[in-house]
C-alpha cells in the first residue's frame, strides 16, 4: 500500500500511484489497486488543497479506511513512504504523520556513505519520534561494493552509540543494470520517432554514457572496433548520412562475426537548420529500415537532448520485467529480512 502517492496511472477509471500498479501486477496481490493507492497527489492537488477543496481528515480517513480493508485480509501490510520524512507536509499528511496515526513502524533508507547519509537519517529519525514513530532498522541502498565491510562495521556502532538497539538491516551495493532503461522507456521519455528496431525496445540501454558523435565517418568507425560494450547508445544530426551508414555497416559487421552487438542511434532533428538537412535520405531511410535495427529521430538539438539524457532517471515499471527480477533478487540477498520480522514482533 502505499497511502499518499504523486506519479500515477489511471486505472479503472481512478488513479493510482504507479508503485501501487507495480506491485500488485508483479507479487499478485488481491486489494484492489485504488485501495491499496487512498490519496494521489496529482498536479495542482497542492493549490486545491490550501484553497480548502481537501481537508486534512478526509485524507487520515481515506488513508486508514484503506489500511483496516486490507489489514483484515493479510498477514503484513507494507507501506510505501514519498520521498523523506517529510514529504506531503503541505497537505498535512507527511510520511511522519500517516505511520503515527496508522501505528505503524518504519524502515529508513539512506544512501550508501558514512556522515552525509547518517546526517540524512537523523533529520528524517527526528521527525519520526516527533510523531512518536518507532524505528525498526536501517537499509544502506546504492552502497559501493568496496565500501560495504568499512560501512557495515561503522554504521553499525554509530547506530548502537546514538540509536540505541536500532540495527542495520542491510546494506544493498550498486547494480549497474538497475540504473539502465528500456529502449521503450527512452524513446516514450525523449518523444522520439522510431524509425526501425522495434525488436530491441525491451532491451536496456544506459543513459548516462551516450556516445556523441561529432567526428569524421573514419574516426567514428576505428572508435567501434574498440568499443567493447554490447549496447552503446550513440547520439548525433540526422544530417550525418555517413555517420548513420557506418553505423549500419557495424551492425552488419558484428552480425557476419557472430558479435552480440544492440548498438541504438538517436538522431537529432532540432536545429537553425530547415528543410532536407532536417530529414533522413530516402535511400538511407530505406537501407535502416530493411536492416530494422534501433534508430530514433528526437526533434530537439544533440545538447538538448544531452540534457535530457542527463537528467533521465528510470523508474521500476511492471512492463520492465527483467530489471524488477533483478531488483528482486539484488534487494533480498542484501536484507535481514529474519532481523526485521523479529524487529516487527516486539
Amino acid at each position: 500500500m502505499k497511502p499518499v502517492g504523486q506519479k500515477h496511472r489511471v486505472v479503472d477509471g481512478k488513479k493510482v500511484d504507479k508503485d501501487v500498479v507495480l506491485f500488485k501486477n508483479w507479487f499478485d496481490l488481491a486489494a484492489p489497486a485504488p485501495t491499496m493507492s487512498p490519496v494521489v497527489v496529482p498536479n495542482g492537488y497542492t493549490r486545491d488543497y490550501i484553497d480548502g477543496k481537501y481537508n486534512r481528515q478526509d485524507q487520515l480517513d481515506n488513508i486508514k479506511t484503506s489500511f483496516d480493508s486490507i489489514n483484515t485480509s493479510s498477514d503484513m501490510v507494507l507501506l510505501e513512504g514519498t520521498g523523506h520524512s517529510g514529504v506531503g507536509s503541505v497537505i498535512e499528511v507527511n510520511n511522519a504523520q500517516v505511520a503515527a496515526n496508522l501505528g505503524a513502524r518504519v524502515v529508513l533508507i539512506g544512501t550508501g556513505g558514512l556522515g552525509s547519509s547518517f546526517d540524512e537519517l537523523e533529520l528524517n529519525r527526528l521527525a519520526f519520534e516527533h510523531y512518536g514513530v518507532e524505528i525498526a532498522g536501517v537499509v544502506l541502498n546504492k552502497c559501493m561494493p568496496s565500501k560495504i565491510n568499512m560501512l557495515r562495521d561503522y554504521f553499525t556502532r554509530l547506530l548502537a552509540d546514538r540509536w540505541g538497539d536500532v540495527p542495520l538491516l542491510g546494506l544493498v551495493p550498486t547494480n549497474p543494470f538497475l540504473t539502465q532503461s528500456t529502449l521503450a522507456d527512452l524513446k516514450n521519455y525523449l518523444s522520439a520517432e522510431q524509425i526501425a528496431g522495434e525488436a530491441f525496445n525491451d532491451c536496456h540501454y544506459d543513459s548516462k554514457t551516450v556516445l556523441m558523435v561529432a567526428t569524421d565517418l573514419t574516426r567514428f568507425l576505428q572508435k567501434q572496433e574498440l568499443n567493447q560494450r554490447e549496447s552503446p547508445l550513440f547520439l548525433s544530426h540526422v544530417s550525418r548520412n555517413d555517420i548513420i551508414l557506418g553505423y549500419l555497416s557495424h551492425w552488419q559487421k558484428c552480425k557476419a562475426r557472430g558479435i552480440s552487438f544492440r548498438g541504438a542511434l538517436i538522431l537529432a532533428a532540432g536545429s537553425t537548420r530547415v528543410g532536407k538537412d532536417r530529414e533522413i535520405q530516402s535511400h538511407v531511410l530505406d537501407t535502416i529500415k530493411a536492416m530494422d535495427v534501433p534508430v530514433f529521430v528526437v526533434n530537439a538539438n544533440t545538447f538538448q537532448i544531452m540534457q535530457k539524457l542527463d537528467d533521465f532517471t528510470p523508474k521500476l515499471h511492471y512492463e520492465d520485467t527483467g530489471r524488477v527480477r533483478v531488483a528482486c533478487d539484488h534487494v533480498c540477498e542484501h536484507i535481514d529480512f529474519k532481523l526485521l520480522a523479529e524487529r516487527l514482533k516486539s
